[in-house]
C-alpha cells in the first residue's frame, strides 16, 4: 500500500492493533525483508522519534513480519521507510519497546501528542532504575493533583484597594492560614480575579461565555462564570471573599476535586444535587468544571434549566454529568454545608457562635463524618445576610423609607402604610 505521512501513521495507529513486532536487534533473527543486518547500523534511532520524523518523511509500518511474544528484551517496533518506490529499514522504534520482568509484560499505547524525551528515555533505561524513577514520580504526583493556588474573585482587585475593609482583613485570614498549611510549597501563591483578568480566564477556558459575563448584571453570576473558568485553566482553590475559614482543608494525596454539598430540603433530596460555591477546589483542566462551563452556556442560551441559583445550579449539574465517567472525574472530596448549627446542639455544641443577625450568620461547612468545622459560609457584616448591629438598625431604617414611599405612591397617603406590626415585622 501506499505509505502514509510519518506524522499522519503515528497519530493514528494504536500499538496493540497495528504494530508487527521483531526479535530484538541481538538475536539477529530479523527476516531479510525487514532489513536484516541494517537494523544494528540503524538501532541508533531508538532514542529519538523526532530524529526519525525529521531525517525521514515517509515511514510505514511493515506489515508481514509476524508478532511474537518474547523473552526478557522486551519488544520492538520495526518501521520501514519508503523511498522513491523501494523500501529501506530505518530504524527502529523506542517507544513502542517496552520491559519484560520474567514473562509479564506491558504495552506502552501511542499517545495523539509527539512524546517527550523523558518518556523516550524512560522506554529504554534499565527496569531497576526505571521502578525508582517512577516510584519517585508518583510520590510527586500524590502530593496533590490540585496546584496550590488561591483565587479570589470581585469587581476589584481587593489586595490593592483593600477596601472594603471587612473584606479585606477576611482575605488576608484566609490567604495567611493556607499559606501557613502549605508551608513547604514554594510555589503557593494567591492570584485575584477582577473583572479584566477574568475575562482574560473565559477567553482561555471557553469564549462562548464572554459575551454572557459581559451582559451580566448580577455580580455573583459573573463571579459563578470566572471560578469555573480560571480553576479549568489552571486548578487551584477558590474562596468567596466572605467566607470564613475556620479550620483549612488538608485534601488527601490524590484529590483532583473538592467543594461542598448545599443543604436541602428532604422533600427535594432526590430532584436536585447543587454544589455550594463559597469553596471550590480542582485540578487543572477537570471535567467536573468542563461540564460547569458547558451548563452555564446552555443556561445563557435557553437550553437548560435551573434548579436554584446559577453557580450552584450549573456546578451540581456539571458534577453530576462528570461523575458518570469515573476515570476522567477521578478521586473527589465532598464536604456539607449545615445551616443554622446553632440551633443543631446535637453538633457542635462547643463551636462559638458568630455575633450577627441575618439568615446565614450561623451556616457552616463541615465533614459529618470527621465531626470537624472548616468554614462559616459568612463573615459578620458583609452583605445583608450576617450584619452586625449598627447595620441592621441602618438596613431597617431603610426598609421603613423604602415601604413608605411605596405606600405613598400607591395610596396617596403617608405614615398610614406602615401601621401595622405585622408589616413591621416583615
Amino acid at each position: 500500500p501506499r505509505p502514509l505521512p510519518c506524522r499522519k501513521s503515528y497519530r493514528t495507529i494504536e500499538v496493540e492493533r497495528k504494530l508487527k513486532c521483531c526479535e530484538h536487534i541481538s538475536a539477529g533473527t530479523f527476516p531479510r525483508r525487514c532489513g536484516g543486518d541494517r537494523c544494528e547500523a540503524r538501532q541508533s534511532l531508538c532514542s529519538s522519534l523526532r530524529t526519525l520524523y525529521l531525517l525521514f518523511p515517509m515511514v510505514q509500518i511493515a506489515s508481514s513480519i509476524e508478532r511474537r511474544k518474547l523473552g526478557t528484551v522486551g519488544r520492538l517496533c520495526i518501521l520501514r521507510c519508503s523511498s522513491r518506490g523501494s523500501a529501506v529499514l530505518l530504524g527502529v522504534i523506542g517507544l513502542c519497546m517496552t520491559a519484560l520482568v520474567g514473562n509479564s509484560f506491558t504495552t506502552y499505547k501511542l499517545s495523539p501528542s509527539t512524546p517527550s524525551s523523558e518518556q523516550l528515555r524512560s522506554a529504554s533505561m534499565p527496569s531497576q532504575q526505571q521502578s525508582t524513577e517512577t516510584a519517585t514520580e508518583m510520590a510527586a504526583a500524590n502530593k496533590s493533583s490540585i496546584p496550590h493556588i488561591i483565587y479570589f474573585t470581585y469587581k476589584t482587585n481587593i489586595l490593592k484597594t483593600r477596601e472594603p475593609l471587612e473584606i479585606y482583613y477576611n482575605i488576608m485570614n484566609t490567604t495567611q492560614k493556607y499559606l501557613n498549611t502549605w508551608n513547604n510549597d514554594d510555589s503557593a501563591r494567591v492570584e485575584f480575579l477582577d473583572n479584566h483578568a477574568c475575562r482574560n480566564a473565559i477567553i482561555r477556558a471557553e469564549p462562548k461565555l464572554l459575551v454572557h459575563f459581559n451582559n451580566e448584571t448580577t455580580g455573583a453570576y459573573k463571579a459563578d462564570i470566572c471560578r469555573a473558568a480560571a480553576l479549568y485553566n489552571t486548578g487551584g482553590y477558590y474562596f468567596d471573599v466572605d467566607i470564613r475559614v475556620v479550620n483549612p482543608v488538608r485534601l488527601e494525596p490524590g484529590i483532583s476535586f473538592s467543594s461542598v454539598q448545599e443543604e436541602i430540603r428532604k422533600e427535594n433530596i432526590e430532584k436536585s444535587f447543587n454544589l455550594f460555591q463559597a469553596f471550590l477546589a480542582s485540578a487543572p483542566k477537570h471535567s467536573v468544571m468542563r461540564e460547569t462551563m458547558r451548563y452555564m452556556l446552555a443556561y445563557y442560551e435557553g437550553k437548560h434549566k435551573l434548579h436554584g441559583e446559577m453557580g450552584v445550579s450549573t456546578t451540581g449539574d456539571g458534577y453530576k454529568a462528570a461523575a458518570a465517567y469515573p476515570n476522567e472525574i477521578g478521586k473527589i472530596r465532598i464536604f456539607q454545608e449545615l445551616k443554622n448549627v446553632q440551633e443543631k446542639e446535637e453538633y457542635y455544641a462547643n463551636l462559638p457562635a458568630q455575633h450577627g443577625i441575618g439568615c446565614c450568620c450561623q451556616h457552616i461547612v463541615h465533614d459529618p463524618k470527621e465531626r470537624k468545622v472548616y468554614f462559616y459560609s459568612r463573615i459578620v457584616g458583609v452583605g445583608v445576610s450576617c450584619m452586625t448591629h449598627e447595620q441592621y438598625g441602618k438596613y431597617m431604617e431603610m426598609t421603613v423609607k423604602r415601604r413608605w414611599m411605596r405606600g405613598a405612591k400607591a395610596n396617596h397617603t403617608g405614615p398610614n402604610f406602615f401601621l401595622s406590626g405585622e408589616d413591621q415585622m416583615k
